[in-house]
């Protein structure tokens, strides 16, 4: 009917669960306290994220991953299952080598995983089968029905990490022909709005929606930055890492049956509070690492070690295509 629809939010590549800055910007109580906001309004809330939060960062090395799943599995409001809450396997979800570990993580998701393409090897041996046979919440695509569109959903990660135990998805063309039989699988039953959440370059995600037209939406992750592009009639969107912002993607049926897209950055910083009861468990996890880094090397996370005179300047954009203090600094420690 005219104007059903629905909003999703976007993430990816969140790497802190308090944020950056000192907890001043981005946050996963932030993210909370903007799906509060926008369900408030009545429409349905599809939370979409598109990889990498498992791994890497100070609280994953020591924590292995679980303060992430379980500030993700309060994203709702509460320990139950969350249905509208989807991910897609980012290439540092594989960093932490032991299957076993991994496994286990995403068996205490209470949210669905997106896997396409990505295979399974048991014991690094014989013939890969399909992720999704391995763990309930583990899924190909999903068919959703919000706000009355019936929307559908499918996740495709880039072959980064090379494990023996994974398989990222067969060789190109049986990519192609997995993906296309999702696709024909969700339009079979009923689907009307396609998205793709995909882990991968810009430049894959072009070529995955020049390959595949039918696809409305790529809800993308990997490059770090805000990013929105159109290739042909398929939107592609990327969030600032971090959640230095989400994306807010409003989807309404308009009359006359045109299902219509609108993209808003949103800015997660000091002006929005975080919401406090994911607050009170994201400050548990950093006690509980600062508690465990203390256990494991007598050091204090809270204590000063220096003061520098200058910025290191640590911002990402600066250390990945420039020389920049800090990496002089480093460089000049690793010298002596």
């Amino acid at each position: 009917t005219s104007g059903s629809g629905f909003t999703i939010l976007q993430l990816n590549d969140v790497y802190k669960l308090e944020g950056l800055e000192a907890g001043r910007v981005g946050g996963l109580a932030r993210v909370r306290a903007w799906r509060r906001r926008v369900e408030a309004e009545g429409k349905p809330v599809l939370m979409l994220h598109a990889g990498d939060f498992l791994f890497p960062s100070v609280m994953s090395k020591y924590l292995l991953g679980e303060p992430m799943i379980d500030g993700l599995n309060r994203m709702d409001g509460d320990a139950d299952f969350d249905p509208n809450l989807l991910v897609v396997f980012g290439n540092h979800e594989f960093d932490f080598a032991d299957p076993g570990l991994l496994l286990g993580r995403f068996a205490q998701s209470d949210f669905t995983w997106l896997a396409t393409t990505l295979r399974y090897r048991s014991g690094g041996e014989g013939a890969p089968a399909p992720l999704t046979t391995r763990l309930p919440n583990v899924v190909p695509a999903r068919l959703l029905d919000l706000g009355g569109i019936r929307v559908g959903l499918l996740g495709l990660t880039l072959d980064y990490e090379t494990r023996p135990w994974l398989d990222y998805g067969f060789s190109p063309g049986e990519r192609k022909a997995a993906v296309r039989s999702a696709i024909d699988g969700l339009l079979k039953a009923g689907a009307e709005f396609l998205v793709a959440v995909t882990h991968q370059g810009l430049d894959q995600d072009c070529e995955f929606a020049r390959d595949f037209p039918e696809l409305r939406l790529v809800v993308g992750g990997h490059e770090h930055v805000g990013l929105l592009e159109r290739q042909g009639a398929t939107w592609i969107s990327k969030a600032d890492a971090d959640a230095r912002t989400l994306v807010r993607i409003d989807v309404l049926r308009e009359s006359g049956g045109t299902i219509a897209v609108r993209h808003t950055p949103v800015v997660l910083d000091s002006t929005v509070a975080p919401d406090p009861v994911q607050d009170a468990i994201t400050q548990n996890w950093l006690a509980t690492l600062g508690k465990t880094v203390k256990d494991r090397t007598g050091r204090d996370l809270a204590a000063v070690v220096a003061t520098t005179e200058h910025a290191r300047e640590g911002i990402e954009p600066v250390i990945r295509t420039r020389e920049s203090a800090l990496g002089t600094f480093l460089a000049a420690v690793l010298r002596d």
